[in-house]
């Protein structure tokens, strides 16, 4: 692995192995943590937002299989 400070940022070069699963999983965190980082949600309203998305799954998943709920 090899950090460098270029142009005021951060690049860190990871040499390609088999463990691409882990390598993405790092980069997604990071992704996370750059998106997070801006928000101004508070936890009221991710837990709002999470149910949503829960239930918009859920009502996905009961209309691909024609099930009634």
């Amino acid at each position: 692995m090899k950090v460098e400070v270029l142009n005021n940022e951060l690049v860190v070069r990871i040499p390609m192995n088999d463990n691409l699963k882990k390598t993405q999983n790092l980069l997604d965190y990071l992704r996370y943590l750059e998106l997070s980082s801006k928000s101004t949600a508070n936890r009221e309203e991710i837990s709002n937002l999470l149910q949503e998305i829960k239930k918009g799954t859920w009502e996905s998943f009961n209309d691909k299989r024609n099930i009634n709920a």
